[in-house]
């Protein structure tokens, strides 16, 4: 995996597509913008795995934790195209990239999955769906089964058993985000407001000389943006505002327990992607505007140290 300036000729034609797409929406709509850049995701995540043999168009079980991982790895650079599109970084004016992902992508993965596994009918099956439409089964027996796959993994029947818990604390957090029936625009709303609040409010060394008045200005944007929407679409707009709230809360409170299931992993020799942006972080000390592309060697000696296959 190399890291390359983003003005650099990407292997990733996206970000000019997504110029293009950009230019045709009125520059005051800030909500149509950010609708169209998550729209550009699964564009971008196609684009990502195209090359990859093992991708599939029909959904798969993932057997192992490698395969898994490997996903999740293919998501980063889904990630920072985003990062850069919907402005989130220019509006915070983050210098520590690196630091913003690894900080916030447990969050993004956790969102891309809610809505994939919504869409593939993963709550009324117990699955957890993948990004790229892979599945794993979250029952005890079946997650011994999976991190029996990983050698270099301690106590493996206890982290099966937690893990078994935990994921049914995703399910019903899943449960509550599908009975609000969010429309794109909302789920839009509702992931950059996440983001927003992640970096805004982070404590963990992230380099982040944000004005916060801009910070408000963005925010307040998009809510009147969100407001012209539901005007436009609905007529229950304070019971729909308060619910997207309520989901935000939800989410918030989610995310500590995911936190809690990573540093689970991580402490019983796992390494996780937000470990692994950490330590790729530590090594590059870039600070700069950068592009995941092709490997690089120093990233594959941190998967080396792990035992772990490379080829990503």
């Amino acid at each position: 995996m190399q890291i390359k300036d983003v003005k650099a000729k990407s292997t990733y034609p996206a970000s000019s597509i997504l110029k293009k797409i950009s230019d045709a929406v009125s520059e005051d709509s800030l909500l149509q913008r950010l609708v169209l850049c998550r729209k550009a995701v699964y564009f971008n995540r196609l684009q990502v795995n195209f090359n990859k043999e093992d991708i599939k168009i029909e959904p798969y079980k993932i057997n192992t934790i490698d395969a898994l991982f490997k996903i999740a790895l293919s998501e980063i650079p889904v990630f920072q195209i985003y990062l850069h599109s919907s402005g989130l970084l220019s509006c915070l004016n983050l210098k520590d990239e690196l630091g913003a992902m690894c900080h916030t992508i447990q969050a993004w993965m956790l969102f891309e999955m809610s809505i994939s596994t919504l869409r593939n009918g993963g709550l009324q099956m117990k699955r957890i769906f993948t990004v790229n439409e892979k599945y794993f089964e979250t029952n005890e027996d079946n997650l011994l089964r999976l991190y029996m796959s990983d050698p270099n993994l301690k106590n493996k029947d206890v982290v099966a058993r937690l893990q078994a818990e935990y994921f049914e604390q995703y399910f019903r957090m899943m449960k509550i985000l599908h009975s609000y029936r969010f429309d794109e625009a909302e789920l839009t709303v509702l992931m950059q407001l996440l983001l927003i609040n992640l970096l805004a409010e982070s404590n963990n060394g992230i380099e982040i000389q944000k004005d916060d008045e801009d910070v408000t200005l963005y925010k307040n944007q998009l809510f009147e943006d969100l407001k012209k929407h539901y005007e436009s679409n609905y007529e229950d707009v304070g019971i729909r505002l308060g619910n997207l709230i309520l989901m935000l809360c939800e989410l918030r409170r989610f995310l500590h327990c995911a936190v809690e299931q990573r540093q689970l992993i991580s402490l019983n020799g796992r390494l996780t992607v937000p470990d692994y942006l950490a330590q790729l972080r530590d090594r590059q000390k870039v600070h700069k505007p950068f592009l995941f592309a092709e490997r690089r060697s120093s990233d594959r000696s941190i998967l080396n140290e792990q035992k772990m296959d490379p080829e990503f």
